[in-house]
């Protein structure tokens, strides 16, 4: 599924989906994203993008894991999706892409297995 496609899904209109890029603001997985780039995530029935939001796959993340925390406060939760470290944790954050369309806004897509 095209990531211009999913950013419109998530709310975003084409002239604000453009602009952001142009500003650098749009990151998958902490990287600066210049074009429109095909994504091979989870979709629904109706080939809709399931997008989880950040906080509650953080919160019911930490709730399973209370250990994982102390690596958040070193690692930082955006920079651990798509590491090469290897341990419990980056094991679930693996399976999922972190999106980053401004400052504030964030959301996850599954990856397909």
């Amino acid at each position: 599924m095209k990531l211009f496609d999913i950013l419109k899904q998530s709310g975003l209109f084409s002239n604000d989906i453009k602009l952001r890029i142009k500003n650098n603001q749009i990151t998958i997985n902490s990287e600066v994203i210049k074009d429109n780039i095909e994504l091979d995530i989870e979709t629904d029935d109706k080939e809709l993008a399931v997008i989880t939001n950040a906080e509650d796959f953080l919160f019911w993340l930490l709730m399973k894991n209370k250990e994982s925390i102390d690596k958040f406060k070193i690692f930082g939760f955006e920079n651990l999706f798509g590491s090469n470290i290897k341990n419990d944790l980056t094991d679930i954050l693996n399976d999922f892409i972190f999106v980053r369309t401004s400052k504030k806004e964030t959301f996850l897509l599954k990856k397909v297995r």
